[in-house]
């Protein structure tokens, strides 16, 4: 669990995001490119091209130009933001205010990597599910679909359950040399004219063993969305979904904030 001991000093957060952006070798001016005019002036923290007069301050460099927050108070929003923390926790340990930090939590899920590209193949289950409340007409429509060992998972918002929306969701994200599982929807029935292989099991008769896995993606993803961000409006879904597909396929690799710290500050160009 993630304590506030955890938490290094602003130095050492400011050491670690130099080192991150300029690894090993001095940055190139983001103005005119040139690298060997690039000095740091120690008198406000700011680095300047003596070429193009141009200064930058490090939040600026590191993607957090205009942000009038403490590199602890970053740190923090990185770390909560990581562990999926609910606003109003991240609200108290940063000490900022909830719009804030909802406003922040936006800013890092955009510079998550992005998988909307996804594509994959073998045993994969599909599935669809509606996320938010049909009565304040905050409902959207999702799919999802993910191989048998939870390795590859593509997510998207579509307009309806119809046969168009659903093969066209899996000609964008599953190689047609595929078995696809899904319920006993019959838009999926014609999928085999497109290659595909397919298997399904009808829900209202109590068959739940073979579309496990996709049903373990909506319980957790929904889970964590009402959890983390309590009050969700139907056209951010899309950006929700980009975030937890991001987590879940980067949950090997990301295994705490300063890892995430490295994926969301990119080094600055260097020659």
């Amino acid at each position: 669990m993630f304590k506030l001991s955890d938490v290094p000093s602003e130095a050492k957060i400011k050491s670690l995001v130099r080192s991150l952006l300029f690894p090993g070798t001095k940055p190139n001016c983001l103005r005119c490119q040139r690298k060997h005019w690039m000095k740091y002036l120690r008198r406000d923290g700011r680095y300047f091209c003596s070429r193009c007069r141009q200064k930058y301050s490090l939040k600026q460099l590191a993607g957090f130009n205009g942000a009038r927050l403490s590199w602890t108070q970053i740190y923090y929003l990185i770390a909560c933001f990581y562990f999926s923390f609910p606003l109003k926790v991240a609200q108290v340990m940063s000490g900022l205010s909830y719009p804030t930090v909802r406003s922040y939590y936006r800013r890092l899920r955009v510079k998550m990597p992005n998988f909307k590209d996804i594509y994959f193949g073998g045993q994969v289950i599909a599935d669809e599910a509606y996320v938010g409340r049909q009565r304040h007409d905050n409902q959207a429509l999702v799919m999802g679909a993910v191989s048998r060992d939870f390795s590859q998972l593509a997510l998207e918002v579509i307009p309806d359950r119809e046969q168009a929306s659903i093969e066209g969701f899996l000609h964008r994200h599953i190689d047609p040399i595929s078995l696809v599982i899904s319920d006993g929807n019959s838009a999926y029935e014609d999928i085999g004219f497109m290659g595909y292989g397919h298997d399904s099991e009808i829900h209202e008769h109590g068959q739940f063993k073979k579309t496990v896995p996709i049903e373990r993606i909506w319980g957790l993803f929904k889970t964590r969305l009402k959890r983390t961000y309590h009050h969700i409006h139907k056209e951010s879904i899309a950006e929700y979904l980009s975030e937890f597909q991001s987590k879940f396929l980067t949950r090997k690799t990301i295994k705490n904030p300063q890892d995430l710290a490295k994926i969301l500050i990119k080094p600055v160009p260097t020659s």
